[in-house]
C-alpha cells in the first residue's frame, strides 16, 4: 500500500513538472499576480498561526492569571495585583488583536483569490486563442474525422480545468502545508502535553484513513466487476450519447433537432454517437 502511495505521489509530480514545462512561458507572464497571490498567502498563514494567542494571553492573563505563562509584554505585577484600569485595558487590547487578526485574514484571503482567480484566467483565455488558432490551421479531414462533441468538451472542460491547477493549486498547497506546520508549533508552544495528544489522535485517524481506503478500493474492484456486465455498457454508451445530444443543443440552440437526437440515443441504445453538423448522426 506505501509503495502504491509513494508511485502514485510520483506520477502526480511527474504530471505537475510537465504542465510547468509545457505552460511555462504562460506562468511566467504571469508571475508578478502569482507573487502577489503568495505574498497575500503566506500573510494568511501568519495571521491563523497567530490568532489562538490573544486566548491564551486571555485565559493565562486574565481569566486565570499564571505567573509561569511568562506571556510577552505583561508586567509581572499584573498577575497578582491588576488593577481595574490595567484589565480593562488589556481586555481591549485583546479583543482589539482578534478583530485586527480576523480582518487581516479575510482581506488578504480576498486579494489572494482575486489575485490567483485573475492570474488563472488570464492564462486560460491566452490558451483557448492559441487552441483557436490552432484549430483553424488544421485540415478538414482532422475535423472530418474528429467529433464536435470531443472538441468542445476540450474547449469548454479541460482548459478551465488547467485554469485552477496553473494559478491558485501549488500556492494553496504550499499554503496549507505551512499552516499545518505553524499550527503543531504553536500548539507545542502554547501546550506541549496537547500537542502531543493531538499528534497521537493524527496517527491513529492517519491509519483509520488507510484502513478505509483499502476498503474503498476492494468495493470499488467489485462495482467495476460488476458494472462490466452488457446492460450497463448500454446504459453509459446511452448517457454519454445523450449528453453528446445536450452539448450540441447548447451550442446551436433551436437550430438543432434536440430531441431527434435523443430519441435516435434511445432507439439505438447509445450505439451511433451524434454529430452536431451531421444530420445523418442525429436521426439515420
Amino acid at each position: 500500500m506505501l509503495r502504491k502511495q509513494i508511485r502514485t505521489l510520483r506520477k502526480r509530480w511527474a504530471q505537475l513538472r510537465g504542465i510547468r514545462e509545457r505552460f511555462g512561458t504562460l506562468i511566467a507572464k504571469e508571475r508578478k499576480l502569482l507573487a502577489l497571490g503568495a505574498l497575500a498567502m503566506a500573510i494568511e498563514t501568519v495571521c491563523l498561526i497567530l490568532s489562538p494567542l490573544p486566548i491564551k494571553y486571555l485565559i493565562d492573563g486574565l481569566l486565570q492569571p499564571n505567573p509561569e505563562a511568562n506571556l510577552l509584554f505583561v508586567p509581572e505585577h499584573f498577575y497578582t495585583d491588576p488593577t481595574p484600569s490595567e484589565q480593562r485595558w488589556f481586555l481591549l487590547i485583546i479583543c482589539g488583536s482578534v478583530l485586527f487578526l480576523a480582518t487581516m485574514i479575510g482581506v488578504f484571503s480576498y486579494l489572494r483569490t482575486v489575485w490567483c482567480a485573475t492570474a488563472g484566467q488570464r492564462m486560460v483565455t491566452k490558451l483557448r486563442k492559441q487552441l483557436y488558432g490552432h484549430l483553424h490551421e488544421l485540415s478538414l479531414r482532422f475535423h472530418h474525422s474528429n467529433r464536435m462533441g470531443d472538441l468542445l468538451v476540450r474547449i469548454t472542460g479541460d482548459i478551465p480545468m488547467l485554469r485552477d491547477i496553473l494559478s491558485g493549486a501549488i500556492i494553496d498547497l504550499v499554503g496549507r502545508l505551512v499552516l499545518a506546520v505553524g499550527y503543531f508549533g504553536m500548539m507545542i508552544y502554547l501546550d506541549p502535553s496537547l500537542a502531543m495528544a493531538s499528534a497521537g489522535v493524527l496517527a491513529v485517524t492517519g491509519l483509520l484513513f488507510i484502513a478505509f481506503s483499502l476498503l474503498h478500493q476492494v468495493q470499488a474492484t467489485a462495482s467495476v466487476a460488476t458494472s462490466s456486465s452488457p446492460s450497463n455498457a448500454v446504459s453509459t454508451r446511452r448517457t454519454a450519447c445523450l449528453r453528446n445530444c445536450h452539448l450540441c443543443q447548447q451550442m446551436y440552440g433551436d437550430h438543432f433537432e434536440g430531441h431527434l437526437c435523443a430519441r435516435t440515443c434511445v432507439r439505438l441504445k447509445g450505439r451511433l454517437s451524434p454529430d452536431c453538423t451531421n444530420l445523418a448522426s442525429i436521426a439515420p
